[in-house]
């Protein structure tokens, strides 16, 4: 009787990974853009969510809501590296006075960086009313790599709802309010 082997011939091996690595080759950029955009997304729609609830909390609360990286002292600093706070600001101190006033907590983004615009200012406020309390603003998310066409951009206006910024040109890259191109450091 004649026993059958299973297996691969060294031929066959050979183009199965000659075949896997040309797959892997055209798949890999494509794979690093789905990536790259859901990381957009997503650290986009936090931002989004957070200016969101905090206008809300604004007109549940009828009070001033503050928006902003707070330092060890609970003061507002304008490094958006840190987690971003949301908190009722009666008496617009732009500080957190009583760990009940803490609405929101948003984690920096785990890949790339924010990077905000509100004047001279590193906060965002809300008004009673939930409009803009002060200067209209922007929070551009930058990717790791700083390619502008992977950048992001929420502007906020005076009304107090934030809008994704849209990239009218079609040059692959979101304009700013003014119609310049988004930039990253």
């Amino acid at each position: 009787m004649r026993q059958h082997q299973h297996g691969l011939t060294l031929i066959e091996l050979i183009i199965v990974v000659t075949i896997l690595a040309v797959m892997a080759s055209v798949g890999w950029p494509i794979l690093q853009q789905l990536v790259s955009g859901a990381e957009r997304r997503t650290n986009l729609n936090n931002v989004h969510h957070t200016l969101a609830l905090g206008r809300t909390e604004a007109i549940k609360s009828a009070s001033i809501v503050t928006i902003c990286p707070l330092n060890k002292g609970d003061e507002c600093t304008g490094d958006w590296t840190q987690p971003v706070s949301v908190f009722l600001d009666p008496d617009n101190l732009r500080e957190l006075v009583s760990p009940d006033n803490l609405v929101h907590t948003m984690a920096p983004p785990e890949t790339g960086t924010l990077r905000v615009r509100v004047g001279n200012r590193g906060y965002f406020q809300y008004a009673s009313s939930g409009r803009v309390r002060g200067t209209l603003g922007n929070i551009t998310y930058c990717p790791p790599n700083n390619k502008a066409t992977k950048a992001g951009q929420l502007v906020i206006n005076m009304g107090g709802r934030p809008r994704r910024a849209r990239d009218h040109d079609g040059d692959g890259v979101v304009e700013e309010s003014d119609g310049s191109p988004v930039s990253c450091p």
